[in-house]
């Protein structure tokens, strides 16, 4: 694997053709859905893979975007200057750029059920005022909050949970009141 600051020229240089042939936004999604795909798949490994031929991985690449030739090349050099495993990092750090240049930031949203567009819209206008840049919140389900919310954005943890609370209140009393010991005992 490569050193990390190795592979910033690839993404620089994706990132201005993309810029320049203007197709930024698109290649962004392009990006982003990648990223998603490749904990579910063997897509990296499939690239890497010096047994298949670099003609074989243009005809998938092609299949899977639909002939978009600037992602579709930049992907192959990634592959001929064998730098393709370390696709994660590259995708990532594409983004990065992206949400630096345009003010953006990226966060999450767990919830134990799923929020509506409306609830997702309120809380990241919420936010949107308060840091005065754009939000965007991936909402996630996570059952063991049992109800409310945890917001996650950047370093910053917003947690509203009913299991936030009811570690809180455990805390308090182990803590503060004793009525608890540890061991459980009263």
């Amino acid at each position: 694997m490569k050193n990390n600051q190795t592979l910033l020229p690839f993404v620089d240089a994706f990132y201005q053709l993309a810029k320049e042939q203007k197709k930024l936004k698109k290649s962004l999604i392009l990006v982003k859905q990648t990223l998603e795909s490749l904990d579910q798949t063997n897509f990296v490994n499939f690239l890497a893979n010096y047994n298949i031929e670099l003609e074989t991985k243009k005809k998938v690449l092609q299949k899977i975007y639909h002939k978009d030739l600037l992602f579709i090349n930049w992907i192959l050099v990634l592959i001929e200057d064998k730098v393709v495993r370390s696709l994660d990092f590259i995708l990532r750090k594409f983004i990065q750029i992206y949400n630096f240049e345009y003010k953006i930031v990226e966060g999450q949203i767990f919830s134990a059920r799923k929020l509506n567009n409306n609830q997702i819209k309120k809380i990241t206008d919420a936010i949107k005022n308060k840091w005065q840049k754009k939000i965007y919140l991936e909402a996630k389900i996570d059952a063991e909050l049992i109800g409310g919310a945890k917001i996650i954005v950047g370093d910053n943890v917003w947690d509203n949970s009913i299991l936030k609370k009811l570690n809180d209140l455990t805390e308090e009393l182990v803590n503060k009141k004793g009525l608890i010991t540890l061991d459980g005992k009263y």
